[in-house]
């Protein structure tokens, strides 16, 4: 008699538990009115192994493969991808690296002598990054190979917000 209404519980506990896992957050955040262009920006570390070129030449390559445009330029309150690489060089064979990728806006600061220093930066939902150490021999490899997947994921997130349904 007593296992109906625990069964019945078990079930509608596992239901609800289940309905939910489909539910991913939201990418709305990236939503642009323009969605065909992206600017983005690298800031790149001088103790990193390579050239920044190099570096920026990998997210243009993910903008192309996208079928995503580079903005020249960035505009006020437009979303654009910042990405950040940079080195710890530590005594002996290794160093450690940090990548940070993540979509921001520059906004305007309401200053009554305005000068071209007057603006901030909002970063804006996820961050997709990697943070490591290795070899120096292997390190720019590394740091190529995983700039690659982490601007993969933050415009897999921009394509999912700007262009489906």
């Amino acid at each position: 008699m007593l296992m109906k209404p625990l069964l019945a519980v078990l079930i509608a506990a596992v239901t609800l538990a289940a309905s939910g896992q489909d539910k991913k957050p939201s990418v709305k955040y990236l939503e642009k009115a323009d969605p065909d262009w992206l600017y983005f920006e690298i800031f790149f570390d001088d103790d990193c192994p390579g050239i920044e070129e190099a570096f920026e030449n990998i997210v243009e390559g993910e903008l192309l493969r996208a079928r995503i445009k580079r903005q020249n330029g960035w505009r006020f309150n437009d979303l654009f991808l910042n990405v950040e690489v940079s080195c710890t060089p530590t005594k002996g064979s290794a160093a450690g690296y940090s990548l940070d990728v993540q979509f921001a806006q520059y906004r305007r600061i309401l200053d009554p002598a305005p000068d071209e220093y007057d603006f901030y930066m909002v970063y804006h939902g996820r961050k997709y990054g990697a943070y490591g150490a290795h070899g120096t021999s292997v390190l720019e490899e590394q740091l190529r190979s995983r700039l690659r997947e982490t601007v993969s994921d933050a415009l897999t997130d921009y394509l999912k917000a700007n262009f489906t349904e």
